[in-house]
């Protein structure tokens, strides 16, 4: 007896508007089809080592960086005199601009790295309004500080986030599909990486 898998489809496909009549389970069925006929695609060279060598400093540092924060809440200072501090900051505010314009610019002509400048802009937004509000604790900026965090910083982050989601989760959609993996795909947290190819079904000999 056919398995699922072996069933034929309601309709040859010979050509695109072929495949664009067929129902939509069909079509996954078709993809999926494909690529498991298909070589599956090698990993990059190297990325067995990149991703031991990523796990490995993220482990590590996460498990050194607990105690170190312990340490550091007990022994830093209230106050600290810098001899940086207008470096620093300007260095900082220099990298948000040149995110922020990146952002634009690959927003503005459709480019895939918006999706990496989004996050980075996210992240440097919310850093900026963090360390605006503690370091103004106790000054007369501390309300003009909370006000362009609250107001200004921190909304961008959200929308940049936001934007950086869907985006992210439209494109894995996408390739879930044109993958042939059957189903909507699950939420990003859960989802594999899908440069690892699918397991391919060995049809019955019998």
């Amino acid at each position: 007896m056919a398995t699922s898998d072996e069933q034929r489809l309601s309709l040859a496909v010979t050509t695109r508007s072929d495949t664009a009549a067929l129902p939509a389970d069909e079509r996954d069925r078709l993809a999926r089809w494909i690529a498991e006929v298909e070589r599956p695609a090698a990993p990059p060279p190297g990325a067995r080592r990149r991703r031991l060598e990523i796990l490995t400093v993220a482990t590590v540092g996460a498990l050194v960086l607990v105690p170190w924060i312990a340490y550091l809440s007990v022994t830093l200072p209230q106050q600290h005199t810098s001899g940086g501090w207008r470096l620093a900051w300007v260095g900082f505010d220099v990298a948000l601009v040149a995110a922020l314009a990146a952002t634009a610019w690959c927003t503005l002509k459709r480019r895939q790295a918006v999706l990496m400048v989004l996050l980075v802009s996210g992240v440097l937004l919310v850093c900026d309004a963090w360390f605006d509000v503690v370091l103004s604790r106790g000054s007369s900026e501390v309300v003009a500080s909370v006000l362009t965090a609250g107001l200004v910083e921190l909304p961008l982050a959200v929308l940049f986030f936001a934007s950086y989601h869907r985006l992210l989760r439209a494109l894995t959609h996408m390739v879930w599909h044109q993958l042939g993996r059957p189903g909507e795909p699950p939420p990003l947290r859960h989802m594999p990486l899908l440069l690892i190819p699918p397991t391919p079904v060995v049809p019955s000999q019998s």
